[in-house]
């Protein structure tokens, strides 16, 4: 009996030197969607969380290859949400210490339910031994209201019109509450406009089933002669028997339609003035025939085409010489 007291006063009065092994997570401190929290974690779908702390070495020996490796377990329809970014760490002499962050998204798609942040770190000893394993973990508490429906998008296939008057608006709507929501009302209004569409539909409590979200794009047409400016189109959620209402206002731009003037194309036109008769005078002796002329001038246009007034020029003066030649001769036989 003695021996066994006297051993354990040994034992304790030892412990004091007995070095710490391995690596220490140290100065931990949460952030929930940028506010610090501590304790457990209380977010919502699509929260971020982010965790800041120091890794130091707190043994005897150098560590080295350290892995810092972190999961929300079961978050994610049953499977572990890895982080956005894996942290890392140098390797840490004996008393070193350096800092790490981790980033969680929380899924849209999520229970209502707590789940486990765990830290974990690894590393070896510069002789290849591996140190024991450290782990810290936190509570995460996901927290869903009983009504609560979200306007996921709502988006203009074009926001701005111009010559074109007609686009399309695409919504998307989701339950992200712990209750059915049955007669879910849809309106998209602006009175300017004259638009005005409605849709009633049900939504499942089921963030996993594809019945927990509505999905629809609706045609908008513009009128030709609407004025120019920006009009506000209102997309309105009502659900819980009319007493909450989820909405977004999305701008639709109408611009003036400047259309462009049509440019004619001018040919110009050569004319041409053609005698309409041919008077040749010999003496005495006259003759005018201005219907053979003007035969044979439109003979000649209709072979040469329009080439130019030089050409019918040349033209008259031949018929000229042929008929003064025609006349001289008549003129000497009579005169024989």
């Amino acid at each position: 009996m003695k021996a066994f007291v006297i051993g354990l006063i040994l034992l304790v009065c030892m412990m004091p030197f007995v070095a710490a092994q391995g690596l220490e997570i140290k100065s931990l401190k949460a952030y929930v969607d940028g506010e610090k929290d501590s304790g457990t974690l209380d977010v919502k779908p699509e929260s971020e969380i982010k965790v800041k702390f120091d890794v130091e070495n707190i043994d005897e020996s150098d560590i080295r290859d350290i892995e810092i490796t972190s999961v929300i377990k079961k978050i994610d329809d049953g499977e572990d949400l890895d982080p956005d970014e894996d942290a890392e760490v140098d390797d840490l002499d004996v008393g070193d210490d350096d800092s790490a962050e981790i980033v969680f998204q929380i899924p849209l798609e999520v229970d209502d339910d707590n789940y486990e942040l765990e830290i974990k770190l690894e590393g070896k000893y510069t002789n290849g031994t591996v140190i024991p394993t450290v782990i810290e973990t936190l509570n995460v508490d996901v927290k869903k209201e009983k009504h609560d429906i979200w306007i996921k998008r709502a988006e203009l296939y074009n926001p701005a019109l111009k010559c074109t008057r007609t686009t399309q608006l695409s919504v998307n709507v989701i339950n992200m509450g712990t209750s059915d929501e049955d007669n879910t009302v849809l309106t998209i209004i602006n009175e300017a406009l004259g638009l005005s569409k409605r849709d009633t539909f049900d939504l499942d409590n089921d963030p996993f089933d594809s019945d927990s979200k509505f999905s629809n794009s609706y045609p908008i047409t513009v009128a030709n002669d609407q004025e120019p400016g920006t009009y506000p189109v209102n997309v309105k959620v009502t659900y819980s028997d009319g007493s909450k209402i989820a909405e977004k206002n999305i701008d639709l731009v109408v611009e003036a339609c400047e259309k462009k003037a049509t440019t004619v194309a001018t040919v110009p036109v050569t004319t041409t003035t053609v005698p309409s008769a041919v008077v040749v005078q010999q003496g005495d002796v006259v003759s005018a025939e201005p219907e053979e002329s003007a035969g044979i001038m439109q003979s000649f246009q209709s072979v040469i085409g329009n080439k130019g007034i030089f050409a019918m020029i040349l033209l008259v003066e031949l018929a000229v010489i042929i008929i003064g030649i025609v006349l001289v001769v008549s003129w000497v036989r009579k005169k024989d």
